[in-house]
């Protein structure tokens, strides 16, 4: 398995993550963003050229904005950033300038700009301004190019051809008030402004003579000052435009004159004679079984890619198509129909009808006196070559017999190597076409081999702990089949043995013969006895003890992490009384009975299992004999001790942190609230009592007169009410500490209550908790015309028409600042509040009552970690992703961190997570799947 770039790996994740958050809050209907755009065909500025304003972008969300007047034209203008001068329609640019473009982009509906925004221009980065919330300006800044002169429509140069005179000559930008062609004719071989000269000898060729072999060739194209001018070339000798020729990046200029100068390419070196050297049929499939001919080849000579010297001859022939035929030369060499396939047992030859290209022919004189011949390969492969005549030739290449070749055989039930256990030779064989080797000189085919001594394993030794050893498996292939392609070379693909795994080291003895040899893990050695010690015994009324120190040869903790509540960090509790797991977060009962579990894992070459497969661990806890036990997914366990009963007594009750109370604020006119809300991180209080005067536990006292309101009741402007919550703690729950003084803090609509009723000892479950409103005298309690988020006694509430919005609950939107979320709670912002909370079917990060969209990372909630990317939950993702801000990874499905300790497959390697979190830290031998893995730093390593 391939090792990870773990800071590369971590980078992507965390980019790629923000950027798919982006777009998922998008989708769940808070938001659309367009992260950037990518503006292409804009010309770069050449000298002399006019202003052109084309442009076109790939953006998703925004467009160009087709803004048209002085300066603009489509979306588009130009500056002379060196000139401090807007450019206009007709304008052209100047040498040696500097030019900014604009390019004006505006936002589709529903769409916001997400920044940083990614601009480019012709494929550069650009720059980008933002003019308002709608629209945005990307530029990109260029420096004037000189004017080009372009030479084109040139006939390369080819053995017995006459040079080509007739070219084509345009300019770019001002060319043309520097040069213009000189068309010159008939003196030192020129010819309408342009002369050929041999590479070499730089003689000049004649417009009669002809290209010849083994030679090189430059064509040269005369320019003269354009009218007004006494020269092309400057002081320095440059001449200031660029030469193209051709389309070449090598065309260069040649001074010809003190007033012309010829622009330049050289060709490439021509082949020593006209004669075909080798010709590569290419393309052409070979015959497989069952499979009909294939005739789509094509052709190249030598080392020159392109234009070859000889084409296909396509025939008339029913049995030739692109001038390929296909014969059975087991039945006589019969001609193949195109419909007709390939049978078991029969070869076949191939035939490729060739004819040469103008000029050139398959035999003749070498350039040097002798004479040749063409010759032809397929695939690499010399072929049979018959020469018809100087422009005709005939290629052949016969292909071997065609066998079935054996594909992926798959070799199963191999016991890997385990202490004094003997090597297994008993295996299962699935396999078309091949049987394990008899004759190989092994016993069924298997060999096993000691890697540490370097010998041979004999059948009724023993494996060795601490040594390492492979197996080889000797396959033979059955008649008609083979394990080699039609060219000899090995094509079985890779065995499968036993665990899954492919083998390795591969050996293809003969067309029938092959092995194939998986190594294993080193044999691991029996480790312990264990000692876990500095454990704390249980204490009626004290929490339980997670740390502890394991030692013991061969023997580590396993440290793995939660699991239902019970286990932690590798030590689980278990009240025996109850016959249930002990929450970490729970106390010792008087009375009642607890047994650890400490969980191990073993070290290095050790394991907890002998070669018989039976569970040996042995050790102690605190001194005490514990017993061990064996998982069933793998060579780990745990040793447990059960402690004496603990003394009777009352049973003990946890604490309640905290309690938010929400409710309805009076309004005057309106009856009293109805909801009563506990805060859903701690639900273990329970409300009661529902009357005339109460609701769900809740009542309100009108402060003059002391009496209660009725449910029924209006509240009237300009008086105080004091509403009362009456709460019960749940079972095995107090709100008062030992010394009975309120310990929970209790918290109404996000405020410091007025009051808390003190302990009760006929009713030690129950308390009251106060808090008082004031109503104003007149009117709405905001001003009639005031809307959205507005500060109110310490509070954020979401107003409209002067009152609050008391149906706004859970995530709101501000309507003031629509980047702005809120977790509301009958329209008051609970700024106290940090969690998950759900909208539109995806869940938010929330921070101190507010949707938080920078933030990227892990969220603890409601006793579960989530991951979240720009404030959303990642539900759409599942496997390894890093907290950017601990660089811990985490395993996570639906976003969601698994309290998993296990192997999990990401981006084709393998990790080992504990509790869910990539256990970097950890190098070892790990069971999955009934197999050993060797882990280095979390990651499995072969």
């Amino acid at each position: 398995m391939k090792r990870f770039a773990w800071k590369t790996f971590a980078a992507v994740v965390t980019l790629a993550l923000v950027l798919a958050a982006a777009c998922a809050l998008a989708e769940s209907g808070a938001v659309y963003y367009c992260g950037g755009a990518m503006i292409s065909g804009v010309r770069v500025p050449v000298e002399g050229m006019e202003v052109d304003y084309g442009a076109e972008s790939s953006a998703r969300g925004c467009a160009i904005r087709a803004i048209n007047d002085a300066n603009w034209k489509n979306g588009v203008r130009w500056y002379d950033k060196t000139a401090g001068k807007m450019l206009k329609p007709g304008d052209t640019f100047s040498a040696g300038h500097t030019y900014r473009v604009y390019v004006a982009l505006e936002l589709e509906e529903g769409y916001v700009f997400f920044e940083p925004f990614l601009a480019m221009v012709n494929d550069m980065p650009g720059s980008f301004e933002k003019v308002s919330q709608t629209e945005m300006r990307v530029t990109c800044d260029f420096k004037c190019a000189p004017p080009v002169v372009s030479v084109t429509d040139i006939e390369a140069p080819k053995i017995g051809r006459k040079p080509d005179y007739d070219v084509t000559v345009s300019f770019i930008g001002a060319g043309e008030k520097y040069a213009q062609r000189d068309m010159r004719s008939g003196t030192e071989g020129w010819m309408n402004g342009v002369r050929w000269v041999n590479a070499d000898t730089r003689v000049p060729l004649d417009p009669n003579d002809t290209f010849a072999g083994n030679a090189a060739y430059v064509i040269e194209i005369l320019f003269k000052p354009a009218s007004g001018r006494s020269k092309l070339y400057g002081d320095d000798g440059v001449v200031p435009l660029t030469p193209s020729v051709n389309g070449s990046v090598d065309s260069y200029w040649q001074k010809n004159s003190p007033k012309s100068v010829a622009a330049c390419c050289a060709f490439p070196k021509l082949p020593a004679s006209a004669v075909v050297g080798g010709v590569n049929v290419l393309n052409l499939d070979a015959p497989a079984i069952g499979q009909t001919p294939d005739y789509t080849a094509y052709l190249t000579t030598g080392d020159m890619l392109s234009a070859p010297l000889c084409v296909l001859e396509d025939k008339t022939h029913d049995a030739w198509q692109n001038g390929v035929s296909w014969y059975d030369v087991t039945d006589g060499e019969v001609p193949l129909l195109p419909s007709q396939t390939f049978e078991l047992g029969h070869a076949y030859k191939v035939v490729a009808a060739l004819v040469s290209a103008d000029g050139y022919t398959f035999a003749g004189d070498n350039g040097y006196g002798g004479y040749i011949e063409s010759y032809a390969t397929l695939g690499g492969a010399r072929m049979e070559t018959r020469i018809i005549n100087e422009q005709q030739m005939y290629a052949s290449y016969t292909y071997g017999t065609l066998l079935k070749r054996v594909f992926y055989p798959k070799v199963t039930d191999i016991d890997p190597p385990a202490a004094n256990a003997k090597p297994d030779h008993d295996v299962t064989l699935a396999a078309d076409g091949c049987a394990l080797d008899q004759n190989a000189g092994v016993r069924n085919g298997i060999e096993w081999y000691d890697m540490t001594a370097s010998r041979v394993v004999g059948e009724d030794e023993t494996f060795i702990p601490g040594h390492k050893y492979y197996v080889r498996v000797y396959l033979e292939a059955l008649p008609g089949y083979t394990f080699c392609d039609e060219e000899g070379r090995e094509a079985v693909g890779s065995i499968v043995i036993g665990d899954g795994l492919s083998g390795t080291g591969t050996i293809l003895l003969d067309e029938r013969h092959a092995s194939y040899a998986r190594a294993f893990n080193p044999v691991a050695m029996t480790a312990g006895p264990a000692a876990v010690t500095g454990l704390d015994a249980p204490v009626a009324g004290g929490a339980p003890d997670y740390s502890v120190y394991v030692s013991g040869e061969g023997v580590a903790a396993n440290a793995i992490g939660q699991f239902e509540g019970s286990l932690w960090y590798g030590v689980e509790w278990i009240d025996e009384t109850d016959g249930v797991g002990v929450n970490r977060e729970a106390v010792f009962q008087p009375g009642h009975q607890y047994t650890v579990r400490v969980h191990v894992r073993p070290n290095g070459d050790y394991s907890f299992v002998d070669g018989n497969g039976q569970f040996t661990l042995t050790g102690t806890i605190n001194g005490e004999p514990a017993t061990g036990f064996r998982y069933n997914d793998g060579d780990t366990g745990y040793l447990s001790y059960t402690f004496p009963p603990l003394p009777g007594g009352a049973p003990l009750l946890k604490v309640i942190d905290r309690v938010l109370l929400i409710v309805d604020a009076p309004q005057a006119g309106k009856t009293p609230g109805s909801n009563f809300i506990l805060d859903p991180i701690m639900t273990v209080c329970q409300e009661n009592m529902s009357d005339d005067y109460h609701r769900n536990g809740v009542s309100f006292i009108d402060q003059a007169s002391g009496e209660a309101i009725r449910v029924d009741g209006v509240f009237e402007a300009g008086r105080g009410y004091e509403v009362r919550f009456s709460v019960y703690a749940k079972e095995g729950f107090t709100f008062y500490d030992g010394n009975n003084e309120l310990a929970t803090r209790f918290a109404v609509n996000s405020k410091e209550p007025s009051r808390v009723s003190p302990y009760d000892p006929d009713d030690p479950q129950h308390a009251v908790v106060s808090y008082v409103f004031y109503l104003p005298r007149e009117g709405h309690l905001f001003p009639d015309n005031l809307s959205g988020f507005v500060e109110y006694d310490g509070g954020l509430f979401l107003v409209s028409g002067g009152d609050v919005v008391t149906e706004a609950n859970g995530v709101v939107q501000d309507p003031d600042n629509p980047q702005v979320w809120y977790f509301c709670a009958r329209g008051q912002a609970q700024r106290g509040y940090y969690g998950l909370a759900e909208y539109s079917g995806k869940w938010f990060f929330i921070r101190d009552g507010e949707l938080n969209t920078a933030y990227t990372g892990l969220v603890e909630y409601d006793g579960a970690r989530f991951m979240v990317a720009a404030g959303r939950l990642l539900d759409e993702y599942d496997g390894l992703i890093q907290d950017p801000n601990t660089g811990l990874w985490y395993y996570v499905a639906g976003g969601q961190v698994q309290k998993y300790t296990t192997l999990v497959l990401y981006d084709g390697a393998w990790f080992f997570v504990m509790d869910g979190e990539l256990a970097t830290d950890f190098s070892g031998p790990v069971l999955y799947d009934n197999q050993i893995f060797n882990v280095v730093n979390g990651q499995v390593i072969e």
